[in-house]
């Protein structure tokens, strides 16, 4: 419970930290740091990432944040359509394709970032 604690603090300060999605750091503390199969991580940090949206969400109720409701619904619609065609794609792949995958995808970030960042 104890490594989880720290696991999950962990993500949660490189989340608050650099404004990332929950998804590239949740999944990947959950199969590195916690041991688990790489199809579970993926459905265990819907969920987490669920519970933390929506905290963040209450604790900004009542505040003057500003939001773009247009695009948060349109973003929101769109990433269930996703994720409504990618959930029976993952029964298809093997749990390696889908950590080589996450893996490319993680690197393909990491290098659409370092060349915002190098160009500007």
């Amino acid at each position: 419970l104890l490594v989880v604690a720290a696991a999950a603090t962990f993500t949660g300060f490189l989340t608050g930290f650099f404004g990332v999605g929950g998804g590239f750091i949740v999944v990947p503390m959950l199969v590195l740091a916690l041991g688990f199969p790489m199809k579970e991580a993926s459905g265990t940090s819907l969920l987490v990432m669920i519970v933390a949206s929506s905290a963040g969400l209450a604790a900004r109720v009542g505040t003057h944040s500003n939001v773009d409701w247009p695009v948060v619904l349109t973003f929101a619609a769109a990433s269930m359509v996703g994720g409504i065609l990618g959930g029976p794609l993952t029964k298809r792949a093997s749990a390696s394709t889908l950590t080589t995958a996450f893996g490319l995808l993680l690197l393909g970030v990491c290098a659409v970032t370092a060349y915002d960042l190098l160009t500007s």
